[in-house]
């Protein structure tokens, strides 16, 4: 799970659906790790 500190909001890590509130959703990126940093596309 993961939370937004700002609002305390809960979605999924795999999927991105919310959990609290359930409506919401997080819109997914690209990420893939290059020389050992973690980058993400836009």
């Amino acid at each position: 799970m993961l939370t937004c500190s700002t609002h305390l909001w809960e979605f999924g890590c795999l999927t991105g659906a919310g959990i609290n509130p359930a409506t919401c959703a997080l819109l997914p990126y690209p990420v893939w790790v290059e020389d050992g940093t973690i980058q993400v596309g836009f």
